[in-house]
């Protein structure tokens, strides 16, 4: 039982690491909206600005996600901002056109303003976007209106919807960053980072697995040199954080191999009854 519990850490260990190495090797990235998914039901015509998620930062949205059971037609998207109350403008739109059925479908290349807090939205002519009925934080609608653009007009909330649609994109005024020995922040995409966390990772399972000595030296020397990389790369608090808490299971590792060398349990004796 020991050794799955072990496993078991080792892998929630890399995926934290992972969803925190995409935040850090992205310092600058914006999201907002939920996640474009095939969800439970779906809803035509309307203008939909979804409350869920507002945006993360200031800056551009580049990239949108949209899944539809149906195809959109004359779809378009925008930002959206509450005026008061459940009036709301849009800061900035763009037209997206056919969006294909059955899937997600991503568009990029996209250039709309958003600013932190602002909401995302649609509107498409024909068609059905996905969409679940509870669990999310409200949809505002607009019924068989086209509210792209539009200024300090009403929309009416209905709690607990939400819908299929995402987007990404990237602040403004980003400085540069000082370059390292090793490459900069900006060099060092999630996929990369995320790639140098599996080699720990998947020596660290076969250790705790086999209850091998090898193995954990090459986990912990693994998980050092990790650790040492991002310590160099990421220099904010979370980054440091981040490369300590490798360090830390590198050095566990370690200390499993010393047990196995050197801590022998003594064998066990049975006395041969009379």
């Amino acid at each position: 039982m020991k050794r799955f519990i072990l496993i078991a850490l080792s892998i929630v260990l890399f995926i934290g690491l992972s969803v925190g190495t995409y935040v850090l090797a992205n310092p600058d990235a914006i999201l907002i909206g939920s996640a474009a998914i095939n969800r439970g039901s779906s809803t035509g015509a309307h203008t939909l600005v979804n409350k869920a998620a507002t945006a993360t930062g200031t800056g551009t949205i580049s990239t949108v996600e949209i899944y539809t059971g149906t195809g959109l037609s004359n779809c378009e998207v925008a930002t959206f901002f509450v005026v008061s109350g459940n009036n709301l403008s849009t800061r900035d739109t763009e037209v997206i056109g056919a969006v294909t059925g059955g899937s997600k479908q991503t568009f990029s290349g996209l250039d709309m303003d958003v600013v932190t807090g602002d909401y995302l939205g649609t509107y498409y002519t024909a068609g059905n976007i996905d969409l679940e009925t509870s669990g999310g934080s409200g949809v505002w609608f607009a019924v068989s209106a086209d509210n792209i653009p539009c200024e300090n007009v009403l929309f009416t909330l209905i709690d607990d919807f939400i819908i299929s649609l995402y987007g990404t994109g990237e602040t403004a005024g980003v400085v540069a960053p000082t370059p390292t020995s090793a490459g900069t922040p900006s060099e060092v995409t999630p996929i990369v980072s995320i790639i140098s966390l599996i080699p720990f990772t998947f020596f660290g399972i076969l250790a705790y697995w086999k209850l091998n000595t090898v193995l954990f030296l090459i986990t912990g020397g693994t998980a050092m040199m990790t650790g040492l990389y991002w310590y160099e790369i990421f220099t904010s608090d979370i980054g440091i954080s981040v490369a300590l808490l490798v360090i830390a299971f590198g050095l566990v590792c370690f200390g499993f191999a010393f047990k196995l060398i050197f801590w022998k349990e003594p064998p066990v004796v049975y006395t041969k009854e009379e």
